[in-house]
């Protein structure tokens, strides 16, 4: 027994869906699907930028509140949320090992210096961390851009043929 339509103004949306054929109704699960995956990725990335930030605020006192670099780094190792933390996690520890092959270098008493590009590689090393920073807070943007370009235009309105309710896209 087909689906009957309630009367002149009870429609509902459960009847315009079943009013409808697979093709249409393919395509609004896409829509819906489309749009419950972007909210999820909306709360994520709202989620992750909180974090981030209220970690970065911790570190950034912690930082201007200590007096040695060493305090500082150990202060850090729980902030693993806040890229700021990590850039100068990363720069720290270029440092450290800067200073022990220099103190090996001077300690061997060989004849010749090697310059290991001290502040270049600390820059390096800094430079790189805030490029996995800036991809891990990136991740999902993408997607959110791309669905709200291609969706932007997908306007659902009831149209009515024939005795037949239908979807289009405007």
């Amino acid at each position: 027994m087909p689906h009957e339509l309630g009367g002149p103004g009870t429609m509902g949306v459960a009847d315009l869906l079943l009013g409808t054929g697979p093709v249409v109704q393919v395509v609004l699960w896409t829509l819906v699907l489309f749009s419950v995956v972007s909210w999820g990725i909306i709360i994520y990335k709202l989620n992750q930028i909180s974090h981030a930030r209220r970690e970065s605020e911790r570190f950034i006192s912690l930082f201007w509140e200590s007096k040695n670099l060493a305090a500082i780094h150990n202060g850090s190792v729980g902030l693993i949320r806040s890229p700021v933390a990590q850039v100068f996690r990363a720069g720290y520890q270029e440092l450290l090992q800067l200073t022990r092959a220099k103190r090996q270098a001077v300690g061997a008493e060989s004849g010749f210096s090697t310059d290991l590009g001290g502040v270049e590689n600390v820059t390096r090393a800094m430079r790189r961390q805030a490029n996995v920073e800036t991809t891990k807070l990136e991740k999902g943007i993408t997607f959110l851009a791309t669905t709200g370009s291609t969706c932007r235009g997908c306007h659902i309105r009831p149209c009515r043929r024939r005795r037949r309710w239908s979807w289009s896209l405007a």
